[in-house]
């Protein structure tokens, strides 16, 4: 008997972890007049994220005791990490906040592949290890040991009941939310006064925080415990936010007394200064999900009034603390920047600035445990993956989103579908005839002699560089074929060094003649954005235009998070998904314009010891299938090298790297044969020189031989169908039979030039 109840268990249990209600990503439009936000990698972005956020602050352990007469408290738990740059011994603590923003995005985040139930039930056993008598969780806990801060902070307990209250419609289990209902009782009886009133704790009253106000959380409680205490207690929480939200800007204080007047807490909370600060930034990302779920008018009116102000604001300007008064401070994170996001959800009218501070916000990389929590609950409510699951269950949660975003539209920009029939020299170039190149970050300058050491394991070639008087420079064979043609970084290794910022190495295609007219210029302007697809690392794709200074590294930019080893991923990129760093300065920011570009770049990129690697190391990165989003019409002719010489391989081009140097990687590669001009012939048949004058350029195949007319100095070069240099050949005006007829039998492609005129054509010997 004993055998068959075990079996059935676990059966039970089996089935309890398989599979979700409510699969990531949701992707609702709520109603109640909310936006979301429109990107069409978001929801593949923000999964990445909270991947990337269990490995680097989700540590499991043995737990066991607790107070308040919780059960099953012991065996196995998990924390999170209360992890930040500045003090690297805060690894070894955990506060209660991250075990409740933990628990909700592991309820959001588990699809059927990748349910996080067990790591909920893991933060959830944890949670009720370290309460204190009153069943409350002490606030900040040595690792799995003591608390070191006793007592409750009260947005701790809001965020973990509604994670169990969510938990019972995603995993199917009741038992979650009687865990919630309980908790939900000790919440009102320690943590709130008997008219509603929050507290921020259950050991201390003398401020009030209006970060901590949960009016969503408020509503769902209402059907879980006493309803008119719930009522009561939305009520007197939205007469405090309304008293406290500054008349002009509409930020909220991080810390204020019970009439809502912003209070520097200097005492209970160390904070010295009445700002939007650290303690504030949870506000908007509270209201806005009042306001989705519930379409609460208080909520409406808050956001409105703030939303007014964000939506004069550059969203990499963003930095805070900021004063209530709008005066930004230095810390550019994204805390600061997915809370106003937030706020801009209340109105369509505030769509494209939502956008634009999703990109803004995509550039943050740090490894602060509470930024990146922030970056996480902002983004899943704003792109449309946080709602009421309890809604969901009687299908009045909101309807999908329709899918945003193209794929492989639009003009192609690279040559690589007819790159088999061309030269070894000419595969390097577009269709727009610019260059492909490979860079590193050896030359990288960091302003105090730091240097990098990343390297790429393409083959080396020398090519004359354009944009340094023809200088020659060390480059890299990059269009390669590995079943398509491509161009490859084939392997690479960040590495940096001594230098201070980020390694990096990456992939290039020049667009210098972007806007230019005559022989070899075209337009981008009507580009809308870029698509291509990839295989390898996660990376960023950056866009570079005259209006940025070259080298400076503020370039437009989105990352691309996913890694896709082994099958080609496409990705499209609209113009107003790319955004400059966040470090940027204000009077540096400019909006983009696909006019002005001169040069893209998917670039890969490590860390530099404050932020985690966009890119993994060792890696590779191929790309194909590169187009313009619209239609472009492209040059039919190459411009005239400045080098020199008719080959192709004379062009080049120069490329700023990441990171935040002063001045960045200079190394290029136009893909093609060395790029010096050929004086000498290899020995074979001597050409025939024929009478007549030649007053236009042609190259006409022959039996054996192409006939060469000349009307300037020319030059030919021969190569085999696996693209070796057979023979070069250089000539006077004039009109020649160029025999081939000493090669071996097969098929040679033949290329001449002649300053601004090139043709190619395919010769049989027999």
């Amino acid at each position: 008997m004993l055998k068959k109840v075990s079996l059935a268990l676990a059966l039970s249990f089996a089935v309890c972890y398989s599979a979700v209600n409510y699969p990531y990503p949701q992707r609702k439009l709520y109603g109640n007049s909310t936006i979301n936000v429109r990107n069409s990698t978001a929801d593949a972005d923000l999964k990445q994220r909270f991947k990337d956020y269990i490995r680097d602050f989700y540590v499991t352990g043995n737990c066991s005791g607790g107070g308040g007469g919780w059960t099953g408290t012991t065996g196995t738990c998990a924390r999170i990490k209360f992890t930040d740059p500045s003090d690297a011994s805060k690894a070894n603590e955990t506060v209660s906040e991250g075990i409740g923003y933990a628990m909700l995005m592991a309820v959001y985040f588990s699809d059927n592949t990748d349910s996080y139930q067990t790591h909920f039930d893991n933060l959830w056993r944890y949670y009720k290890a370290k309460t204190n008598d009153k069943g409350l969780m002490n606030w900040r806990i040595s690792g799995f040991n003591n608390a070191l801060g006793t007592g409750s902070a009260t947005d701790a307990e809001y965020d973990v009941a509604l994670a169990l209250a969510m938990a019972r419609y995603q995993f199917g289990n009741t038992q979650y939310e009687d865990d919630a209902r309980t908790l939900i009782g000790k919440i009102w009886e320690h943590e709130m006064e008997s008219n509603g009133f929050h507290k921020p704790g259950d050991s201390w009253n003398d401020v009030k925080n209006p970060s901590y106000v949960a009016p969503a959380a408020f509503e769902i409680f209402k059907g879980l415990g006493n309803s008119s205490n719930w009522s009561t207690a939305i009520t007197k929480n939205y007469s405090f936010l309304t008293a406290n939200q500054n008349s002009t800007t509409g930020l909220p204080s991080g810390w204020a007394n019970s009439s809502g007047n912003p209070v520097t807490c200097t005492n209970s909370c160390g904070n010295n200064t009445a700002n939007y600060d650290m303690d504030a930034v949870r506000a908007p990302w509270r209201w806005a999900t009042a306001n989705a779920w519930f379409g609460h008018s208080e909520a409406k009116a808050l956001l409105t009034k703030l939303a007014s102000w964000v939506n004069g604001l550059q969203p990499a300007a963003v930095q805070g603390p900021i004063a209530l008064s709008g005066t930004m401070g230095t810390d550019a994170n994204a805390g600061y920047i997915g809370s106003l996001m937030n706020a801009l959800s209340v109105n369509s009218t505030y769509q494209a600035k939502m956008n634009s501070f999703w990109s803004t916000m995509n550039t943050k990389n740090d490894a602060s445990y509470f930024n990146q929590s922030l970056y996480i609950l902002t983004a899943l409510l704003a792109s449309g993956n946080m709602p009421n699951l309890k809604a969901c269950a009687s299908n009045s949660c909101g309807t999908t989103m329709p899918e945003i975003g193209g794929g492989g539209d639009g003009t192609q920009l690279d040559k690589l579908s007819i790159a088999g029939s061309e030269s070894v020299e000419d595969r390097g170039f577009a269709q727009t005839w610019e260059p492909w190149y490979a860079y590193t970050d050896k030359d990288a300058d960091d302003g105090s002699g730091g240097k990098a050491q990343s390297t790429i394991t393409n083959d080396k070639f020398t090519s004359l560089d354009e944009n340094a008087n023809c200088k020659e420079i060390e480059s890299y064979r990059v269009v390669l074929q590995d079943g398509d043609w491509a161009v490859q970084i084939k392997s690479y290794t960040l590495n940096k060094g001594t230098y201070e910022y980020e390694p990096f190495v990456g992939l290039g295609l020049s667009a210098r003649n972007n806007g230019k007219t005559g022989a070899g210029g075209y337009s981008l302007s009507s580009c809308t954005g870029f698509s291509y697809e990839y295989k390898g690392s996660a990376h960023k794709f950056k866009v570079q235009t005259t209006a940025i200074e070259e080298g400076s590294g503020k370039d437009h930019f989105k990352i691309i998070t996913q890694a896709s080893k082994t099958a080609w991923t496409p990705v499209s990129v609209p113009n107003d998904e790319l955004a400059q760093p966040t470090w940027v300065p204000t009077a540096d920011l400019v909006s983009f314009s696909a006019s002005k570009i001169y040069a893209f770049a998917w670039e890969l990129v490590g860390s530099d010891g404050k932020s985690t690697a966009i890119s993994e190391s060792p890696g590779s990165l191929a790309i194909k299938n590169f187009r313009c989003s619209g239609t472009i019409t492209l040059p039919e002719e190459k411009p005239a090298s400045k080098c020199g010489g008719g080959g192709g391989g004379t062009s080049s081009s120069s490329i700023s790297g990441g990171g935040n140097s002063s001045s960045s990687a200079r190394s290029s590669s136009s893909g093609g044969n060395s790029s010096s001009s050929a004086r000498s012939s290899s020995s074979g048949s001597t050409p025939i020189l024929l009478p007549q004058l030649v007053h236009s350029n042609a190259l006409i195949p022959m039996q054996n031989a192409v006939n060469l007319q000349a009307k300037d100095n020319a030059a030919i070069q021969i190569f085999d169908l696996k693209g070796n240099a057979v023979r070069t050949l250089t000539f006077s005006p004039g009109n020649y039979i160029v025999q081939l007829s000493d090669l071996p039998h097969g098929l040679y492609i033949v290329k001449a030039s002649n300053n601004s005129w090139r043709r190619i054509v395919k010769v049989t010997v027999r």
